[in-house]
């Protein structure tokens, strides 16, 4: 606990809010242990909270506006954990699908998958069993659904082109078999003749 009071006196944000983080976890976990007995008192932690409480309502020049808004807003957060054992829900969607991460744990999970995953991170949370397992999520309406992925053998011009055919049967089907899918100018001149 004597680190986490020195890295909560850093200079730099960053080091504060990470240390802040750690500090929720922790108590997170403490919580956890609490309510099934198994908790031990450790002498510190009061302190860790005045100086994370001093930290939510920072009110220092030298740190830019911005910076300080969100170092109060995250430690405000940090210190409902700490005093209550809640942790504010962070909600999301992906593809209309809403995602609720409700405990540090799953938060610090998120945060790491999309710093590796980057881009890919919704698609691995819609379709992968494992990580929608590993973040404490239910299985996707997508991925029950799914039974077979698209043939990755095929080139893009020939999905495209699949596509294209399924589109023409629909609209064929749609408007009664009156489709023409050449240009509008073609169209025109064959009724002209």
């Amino acid at each position: 606990l004597p680190t986490f009071s020195r890295l909560l006196q850093h200079s730099n944000v960053e080091v504060r809010s990470v240390a802040g983080e750690n500090i929720a976890l922790l108590y997170e976990a403490r919580w956890a242990a609490k309510t099934m007995g198994s908790a031990t008192e450790t002498p510190g932690w009061n302190d860790l909270l005045q100086q994370m409480r001093a930290l939510a309502s920072e009110n220092n020049r030298y740190i830019s506006r911005q910076t300080r808004v969100e170092q109060r807003a995250q430690f405000r957060a940090f210190c409902q954990t700490v005093e209550t054992g809640v942790v504010p829900p962070v909600t999301f969607k992906i593809r209309r699908e809403p995602v609720v991460l409700e405990s540090w744990r799953q938060i610090k999970q998120y945060e790491y998958f999309r710093m590796v995953l980057k881009g890919a991170m919704a698609v691995q949370l819609l379709h992968n069993g494992w990580m929608r397992s590993a973040m404490g999520l239910e299985p996707s309406r997508e991925a029950i659904h799914e039974t077979t992925l698209p043939d990755m053998g095929k080139t893009g011009k020939e999905r495209y082109l699949e596509r294209k055919e399924k589109r023409g049967e629909k609209l064929m089907h749609l408007t009664g078999g009156h489709f023409n899918a050449g240009p509008p100018s073609a169209a025109r001149n064959s009724e002209v003749m």
